[in-house]
């Protein structure tokens, strides 16, 4: 006799398959005089028709998160890829700016633009293929300030191998216990929606079954754009950079520039503000400044 943890799982195995069922019987349903041939063209149709609708519906439901989140990236390349830009030239008159600065970098570009399609997917209702890509951005922003704070070499290299660098054995494991079990929680749970789990299935393309989804992807968002604009902010640009840049501008770009940067904080507060507090608590894990411990014994 199965004991009751076995029936337990037997119970969500058989929700999970009928949840596959109906999403087949769903799809064939729409066209039940189809030969084979034409079954997978319209099947195609009906995939492009059902993302068009997501995006109309998705947008007049959440569009000003969307939006909101759309303006922070904007404004993330605007702000800071000037000064990025100083950086990565590695002027020796600009004091404090790191001497290999290309893993950072390349980590705010990248995560900038890997929310970009986070985004873009779930507004399509497509939100499971979107988390994947949100893991590595998140996994990113751990290497990219971990750089910055230790100039590790041999993370550098390994890198720039193309090696797989464990971010949790790499950088969560060597930070403070307060730091450690936030941003491990975190990441545990990005592996949870990433891996080919139970928790990471999408069976169909309507959306409103999966409204909770799709709002968590867009919190996935908030938090790391939170999170990439203190890695550039804080550790990647130096106060130097940022006063050359002041200095360079005439009056009109400088006037410009910071309009860019109170829209940029403002946005980011208003985006802040729909956090919960466990989402906040995450953030300001990783905005620390990390004291990170040495694993060599």
């Amino acid at each position: 006799m199965p004991g009751e943890r076995e029936l337990d799982h037997l119970e969500e195995m058989n929700r999970v398959r009928q949840r596959i069922s109906y999403a087949v019987w769903l799809a064939a349903s729409d066209h039940p005089e189809c030969d084979s041939g034409q079954e997978l063209s319209s099947l195609s149709t009906t995939s492009r028709e059902a993302i068009t609708e997501n995006e109309a519906a998705i947008e007049a439901e959440l569009g000003p998160w969307i939006g909101n989140l759309h303006e922070i990236l904007d404004l993330l390349l605007s702000v800071h890829a000037g000064h990025i830009g100083l950086v990565m030239k590695g002027d020796p008159y600009l004091v404090g700016i790191p001497e290999f600065p290309l893993l950072p970098a390349s980590a705010f570009h990248h995560v900038r633009i890997s929310l970009l399609a986070a985004l873009t997917l779930t507004a399509h209702g497509m939100y499971s293929a979107a988390r994947p890509v949100l893991r590595q951005a998140f996994e990113y922003l751990l290497l990219g300030k971990h750089y910055l704070l230790t100039a590790d070499e041999s993370l550098l290299r390994s890198w720039w191998k193309g090696y797989q660098i464990d971010a949790v054995r790499t950088v969560i494991e060597k930070l403070e216990p307060r730091e450690r079990k936030a941003l491990r929680e975190f990441w545990r749970d990005l592996c949870g929606f990433t891996h080919a789990t139970r928790e990471s299935l999408q069976l169909d393309l309507a959306w409103e079954p999966h409204r909770i989804d799709i709002k968590l992807n867009l919190v996935f968002v908030r938090m790391l754009a939170e999170c990439l604009h203190h890695l550039a902010n804080t550790w990647l640009v130096p106060r130097s950079v940022k006063g050359f840049v002041r200095r360079c501008l005439d009056h009109d770009e400088q006037e410009a520039l910071n309009s860019q940067k109170d829209k940029l904080q403002s946005a980011l507060a208003k985006s802040r503000a729909l956090l919960s507090p466990l989402a906040r608590s995450t953030v300001y894990c990783y905005r620390l400044k990390w004291k990170i411990r040495s694993t060599r014994h």
